[in-house]
């Protein structure tokens, strides 16, 4: 499925190479309409080799024009879904493991629009804003401001058609023929419009809203005054939410929905890619040892063939020992003997079990020695040579729907 995100953004060096990033770990396309920013953010763009145009409005805020931008793009290039892209916004879901996920079972229930919850996250005066990205730095939030300066919730996300698109104001580009699938607090919008210099950037976006008669004729973005006039740019932290509070129900759903697909606390090999490479090492050497034969598979084999490295968002190290019983005792207790703690393991046609040292998890899968695994091939990672299934392009076939696409998600298959 395709989906495109499009945007306008004027400004936001700050957070768009971190919101770009989620974009594409969350298999979502992007177009980016830049209002000829000076603080770098149009480099970047070229410099990254974002899809992207340059549009004057001559200094104003014109929302209008813009949201006919983006339709246009829209229309040009006609995905199966649409993103309405603001810069401060990150849609997640806690329920999926990537938003085209949630589109797509939003889509094959008959879904056209997905309404999300926004998350406002304030700034209270302990922030560390060197860590650059809002998700690390923010927690305090509320949802439903009782002043009437945000909306609670956003259409951002919709399905295209040719005739049926329209402007439904500053938080919302949707459908006539309106079916919408509301989501919770597990599929949220997390927001992060009040940023380091919050009151500079604020006045700057007002002035530049004043200056486009239709904008102010439409009534849109008073929200930026209602801010100016309260003259409130840090937050009391006892007056808000604490998405690190355990009680916090937010803090409850991302949690229970984390340790679906991070169980044990563990982390995925990307985001600590120097211990996954030491345990995924210790692990062949255990092997070796034994003399058991082991070898990468499913995601860990894609990445390293595909990609020379482990895959953003894939959350363990998938290999494959082939076993005809004998060899999966003598390997179970090695590890245990060697710090891996054992976790849950699933019967025959899956036969894998989970091991999990340092916050790495090794899902293990036990076959029999035929097929791709009655002699192996190899992939070179780091300098280092590891054995694959053989012949491993075949295997990649056979377990991923174009697997040279990094978009396209995993069948996995039963080997027997």
């Amino acid at each position: 499925m395709n989906i495109l995100a499009c945007g306008f953004v004027y400004n936001e060096m700050d957070i768009l190479p971190y919101l770009l990033k989620h974009y594409k770990s969350q298999g979502v396309e992007v177009f980016i309409f830049d209002n000829f920013s000076d603080d770098g953010t149009w480099e970047y763009l070229q410099d990254n080799k974002i899809e992207c145009e340059r549009i004057s409005s001559d200094g104003k805020m014109s929302t209008i024009q813009f949201f006919k931008k983006m339709i246009a793009k829209w229309k040009e290039i006609k995905p199966a879904w649409c993103i309405y892209l603001d810069a401060d916004e990150f849609p997640l879901t806690f329920q999926f493991s990537s938003l085209k996920d949630l589109i797509e079972d939003r889509d094959r229930k008959g879904f056209n629009v997905i309404t999300q919850t926004r998350i406002n996250f304030r700034p209270t005066g302990s922030e560390d804003f060197s860590k650059g990205d809002p998700r690390e730095i923010y927690r305090y939030y509320f949802i439903a401001p009782p002043d009437g300066t945000g909306h609670p919730q956003c259409d951002r996300i919709f399905k295209y058609s040719d005739d049926n698109l329209l402007i439904a104001g500053g938080h919302s580009v949707g459908r006539h023929n309106k079916r919408a699938s509301v989501e919770f607090l597990d599929n949220p919008i997390f927001h992060y419009s009040m940023r380091e210099n919050a009151k500079e950037k604020t006045l700057q976006r007002f002035n530049r809203r004043n200056k486009d008669e239709e904008t102010v004729k439409l009534n849109w973005n008073t929200h930026y005054k209602k801010y100016i006039e309260k003259d409130v740019w840090v937050w009391n932290k006892d007056e808000l939410k604490d998405m690190e509070n355990p009680e916090d129900v937010l803090c409850k759903i991302r949690n229970k929905q984390t340790m679906k697909r991070y169980p044990y606390g563990i982390l995925g090999p990307a985001s600590i890619p120097k211990i996954a490479d030491g345990i995924l090492d210790e692990f062949f050497q255990i092997t070796k040892q034994l003399k058991i034969r082991a070898c990468l598979a499913y995601g860990l084999c894609l990445g390293f063939i595909r990609d020379g490295a482990y895959i953003e968002g894939d959350n363990d190290l998938d290999v494959v020992v082939v076993s005809n019983g004998e060899e999966k005792i003598k390997l179970i207790d090695a590890l245990k003997k060697n710090g891996f703690n054992q976790g849950r393991s699933f019967s025959p046609p899956y036969n894998n079990t989970h091991f999990h040292k340092e916050r790495i998890l090794v899902d293990i899968y036990f076959r029999e020695p035929k097929r791709f695994y009655s002699n192996f091939d190899s992939v070179q990672y780091k300098g280092k040579t590891y054995p694959t299934p053989n012949p491993v392009k075949e295997y990649l076939t056979t377990c991923y729907a174009n697997w040279q696409i990094k978009e396209d998600k995993a069948t996995r298959y039963y080997d027997g």
